[in-house]
């Protein structure tokens, strides 16, 4: 694995909601890191020290099956420092922000955890599909993904109601879009 060093943890999205936790952990070496990939129960983390392999300490990795396993994002705190030829512990998970989630498939009640600690979210659409189905989908795909950024409160609450005004003038424009695109295919149809 290709060692990527990280001075800043703050560049990462540690900030004080997470710093607050460290200080009160009961951890007193605490090593922070921010999980950047989850690889079938191993993880890829990102510390001050740089890139490397982690997995969950068995205690953990029981105490957090009803909570729900650490995602991408999440803030964890590690028994040693990352190194490129070893594989370290991870100790405690940092309580979550935010959390992006959806229903997990085939298994009904359960929700998967998509993402944590998400800032921002970009709702994207491919154009690759029939035209018929872009005009008829598309608002109601992009309903959707608001709905789950709302979910998630993906931006940090002293922006969210600027974001909420901006973000129901941008909602708008792409109603009336979906609209009128709706209305120039019903031309194309006669």
């Amino acid at each position: 694995m290709e060692d990527a060093i990280v001075y800043k943890l703050s560049a990462l999205g540690f900030g004080s909601f997470f710093e607050e936790q460290l200080s009160r952990s009961e951890h007193p070496a605490s090593i922070p890191a921010r999980i950047a990939a989850e690889h079938r129960g191993e993880y890829v983390v990102w510390s001050a020290s740089g890139t490397g392999r982690a997995q969950l300490a068995g205690k953990l990795r029981t105490q957090l099956e009803d909570k729900g396993l650490p995602a991408v994002g999440d803030w964890v705190i590690l028994k040693d420092e990352t190194g490129p030829d070893r594989i370290t512990i991870i100790d405690h998970m940092l309580a979550r922000r935010t959390v992006f989630s959806r229903g997990a498939a085939g298994r009904e009640g359960r929700t998967q955890v998509v993402a944590a600690n998400v800032d921002l979210v970009f709702a994207v659409c491919g154009l690759d599909a029939d035209f018929n189905e872009i005009v008829d989908l598309s608002a109601d795909r992009l309903e959707h993904y608001r709905k789950l950024v709302l979910e998630a409160q993906a931006c940090e609450r002293r922006h969210n109601e600027r974001l909420r005004r901006q973000s129901e003038r941008v909602w708008g424009q792409l109603y009336d879009e979906a609209a009128r695109l709706r209305r120039w295919k019903g031309g194309l149809d006669r």
